[in-house]
């Protein structure tokens, strides 16, 4: 009988340190499970992420307004001239009456394809440079004559401004930059070759020995504004 008592009591023991040790377990689960802020983790990334794509627009949005915005729709890449060979530029140079200075080109003969907005390359062989210009004006003169006003492009800081004047007997233009000006005028019985000459070598080949009607020693042509001559 005492036996049955002995094992009965441990027995009992044994269920009440079971059951005390699931009640401690439950215990501490819970303290654990509530001490961590629920979905904390997933509401920190999600935050992060909205963060990030927030940013990024804003940034794209004040790069987008810093550039200014064309008006005109995308148009074709023009050349002002193009390049010459060394053996071109010297069979030209064995019968041309310009200055040792001038380098030769040729005309692409395209200029009544240039619109507004039209992005022209201007080569300066003497540099040597190509500057990336846009045309801003297009002016009729009347006599089968237009003139063409470029500006420089937005990534220019050297080029200034082209301005050419054509017709369909010849053309001629100003180039203005930083690092001076240049004269392109096309050569007399030439369909297509011109050339470029700085605008201070003309100046200095300039005859100022004669006087004009104000008896004052200046070339009186000097600030004139030339166009090609109108076809008869």
């Amino acid at each position: 009988m005492k036996t049955l008592q002995n094992k009965s009591l441990s027995s009992s023991r044994l269920w009440v340190f079971a059951v005390v040790g699931t009640l401690l377990i439950a215990t501490i689960t819970i303290i654990f499970v509530v001490s961590q802020p629920f979905g904390s983790n997933k509401d920190t990334a999600h935050h992060s992420q909205t963060e990030n794509a927030t940013t990024k627009l804003a940034s794209q949005t004040m790069t987008e307004l810093s550039e200014p915005q064309s008006p005109y729709p995308p148009r074709q890449t023009r050349s002002a001239w193009y390049g010459l060979s060394d053996n071109e530029i010297e069979s030209i140079k064995e019968s041309s009456t310009y200055p040792p200075e001038t380098e030769y080109v040729k005309l692409t003969g395209e200029y009544d394809k240039w619109l507004l907005g039209t992005p022209v390359e201007v080569l300066i062989p003497h540099i040597p440079e190509t500057f990336e210009a846009l045309v801003e004006r297009i002016k009729p003169n009347g006599f089968g004559s237009t003139t063409i006003y470029a500006g420089p492009a937005n990534q220019e800081d050297v080029f200034e401004q082209l301005i050419i004047t054509y017709s369909a007997t010849g053309a001629l233009a100003q180039v203005q930059t930083t690092a001076g000006s240049y004269e392109m005028s096309q050569l007399v019985g030439s369909d297509d070759i011109a050339g470029i000459i700085p605008s201070e070598v003309l100046h200095n080949n300039q005859d100022f020995t004669l006087e004009d009607t104000g008896k004052a020693l200046r070339d009186r042509h000097s600030d004139a504004i030339y166009v090609p001559r109108r076809e008869e």
